[in-house]
C-alpha cells in the first residue's frame, strides 16, 4: 500500500471514528464508551445491564418517580461495589432529571443525591441536599437524623450546630419520640448528663414500656449525683 493510500485510510478511520461525537455531542460519546467498557467486565456486567435497562424505562414511563429512583441506587450500588465514580455522576444526573421533572412533588431524589455525595466525600452538597429534602418534608424525622449523621460523622460540625438540627426538628415534628430519643444519647455522648438525664425521663413517661428508657434514667441519676450535678 502506498503512503498516500495509508493516510487517507487513518484519516477516514478518524472522520468515522468521530462520528457518534459529532452527531450526538460528547457526553453521548463518552456514555458510549464507557458502555462498552462496563459490559466488557464480567464482575458487573449483569448489574450493569439493570442499571441500564432500569433508567431506559424512564424515557418509556417519565411520569413515574419510582423508576428514577431505582435507577438511581442501582447506580449507586455500582458505585458502592466498584468505587468507581463515574457511576456516582450517572446517580446524579437521575437525579437533576428528576428533580427537574418533579420538582418539590418528592424528597426522595434530594435525599438519595446526599447519600451519594457523602459517598464521594462532597459534605457541603450533601448537606444542601438533606436541607433541600427537610423543606420538601418538614415533619420527616429521619431528613433531621441524616443531618445530624452528617454533621456528627462526617463534617465534625460543633456540638452547637448539631444540637440546633435537634431542637429545630423538635420544634416542627408531631412524633418527636425518633429524633428526642436520639437527641437524649447524644447530650450523654458529650458529657451533658443533666440534660440528657431530663430527655430520657421524658421519653420514660411517653414510653412507659420501653426498659431501655428507664435503665438510662437510672444510671444517669447515678452518675449525676456521683458527679454532684
Amino acid at each position: 500500500m502506498s503512503k498516500r493510500k495509508i493516510i487517507l485510510t487513518v484519516a477516514i478511520i478518524l472522520v468515522l471514528g468521530s462520528i457518534p461525537a459529532a452527531i450526538f455531542g460528547y457526553p453521548y460519546f463518552k456514555t458510549y464508551l464507557e458502555d462498552r467498557e462496563f459490559l466488557a467486565n464480567p464482575a458487573i456486567h449483569d448489574q450493569f445491564v439493570a442499571a441500564r435497562d432500569k433508567e431506559r424505562e424512564i424515557k418509556t414511563n417519565p411520569e413515574r418517580l419510582e423508576t428514577y429512583v431505582s435507577a438511581m441506587m442501582r447506580y449507586k450500588g455500582l458505585g458502592d461495589v466498584t468505587k468507581d465514580k463515574r457511576f456516582y455522576y450517572r446517580a446524579l444526573d437521575i437525579e437533576a432529571r428528576a428533580t427537574k421533572k418533579f420538582g418539590v412533588k418528592s424528597y426522595l431524589p434530594a435525599l438519595n443525591a446526599s447519600t451519594i455525595y457523602m459517598s464521594l466525600g462532597e459534605y457541603e452538597k450533601a448537606e444542601t441536599n438533606i436541607k433541600k429534602a427537610i423543606e420538601m418534608a418538614p415533619g420527616d424525622a429521619q431528613l433531621y437524623l441524616r443531618l445530624i449523621e452528617l454533621y456528627k460523622d462526617f463534617m465534625k460540625k460543633d456540638e452547637a450546630s448539631v444540637i440546633a438540627v435537634y431542637e429545630t426538628g423538635i420544634q416542627r415534628l408531631v412524633n418527636v419520640l425518633p429524633l428526642y430519643n436520639s437527641y437524649a444519647a447524644y447530650l450523654r455522648e458529650i458529657n451533658r448528663l443533666e440534660e440528657s438525664l431530663d430527655k430520657y425521663r421524658i421519653l420514660r413517661k411517653a414510653a412507659p414500656d420501653n426498659p431501655l428508657y428507664g435503665q438510662q434514667v437510672k444510671e444517669l441519676e447515678l452518675l449525676v449525683k456521683d458527679r454532684g450535678l
